[in-house]
């Protein structure tokens, strides 16, 4: 569908931006520098763990790396490595960004 033909007008809003800030009670003026980003993805960084029989635990992650997430929820929940089973249903645009640090998810869904 082109987006000359949406079937409902974009949204726009204009107002007196000067006149809302003379008007204002209080404004505060400064600057914020932000260092560069060496990874910024659209996903959430998410962890489901479900309890299944046997005492295993069955994780699904938003990851690239399944088995540090396998590994990390083991060892808090003191399980063997087989009892755990972790799967990814997609990742896309990572770039390597969830390879790590997806552990705490793991972990904290498994408690």
């Amino acid at each position: 569908m082109s987006v000359l033909s949406l079937p409902f007008a974009p949204l726009s809003h204009t107002g007196d931006v000067d006149g809302a800030l003379a008007a204002a009670d209080r404004c505060l003026h400064g600057q914020l520098r932000i260092g560069s980003q060496r990874h910024f993805y659209m996903e959430p960084q998410t962890a489901v763990a479900t309890p299944e029989e046997g005492g295993r635990m069955n994780v699904i992650s938003s990851c690239q790396g399944c088995d540090q997430v396998l590994w990390a929820v083991a060892e808090v929940l003191q399980l063997r490595h087989n009892q755990v089973h972790v799967s990814s249903r997609r990742v896309g645009g990572g770039f390597g960004g969830k390879v790590r640090c997806l552990e705490a998810q793991g972990m904290l869904s498994g408690v």
